[in-house]
């Protein structure tokens, strides 16, 4: 199974609030790790990458910049709704 869609970080790290953090929440660093994961697993099987963002290379490991960008405003809080973030947000198109 291949995706020709490319989905954005944000879009991934909300999936994994909307499933995995419902109640609890997740952190933010820890959406970064899991997208990182995720990614590179996808990559890895698929050959094409599964995100329109690319994970850079920081100090302290890898992250998307765009989520970090989305998400910074957490802190070390836990984030329990899914995220909507104006940066991400693309022009509707006439299909």
């Amino acid at each position: 199974m291949t995706s020709t869609k490319q989905y954005t970080s944000l879009e991934l790290a909300n999936t994994f609030i909307e499933r995995h953090g419902a109640g609890r929440g997740i952190d933010h660093l820890k959406l970064q790790k899991l997208c990182y994961l995720t990614y590179g697993h996808w990559l890895a099987h698929h050959g094409t990458p599964l995100l329109s963002d690319a994970p850079e290379v920081w100090k302290y490991g890898p992250v998307f910049s765009k989520l970090y960008r989305a998400m910074r405003g957490f802190g070390g809080r836990r984030i329990k709704a899914p995220i909507v973030d104006l940066f991400f947000r693309k022009e509707p198109t006439d299909d």
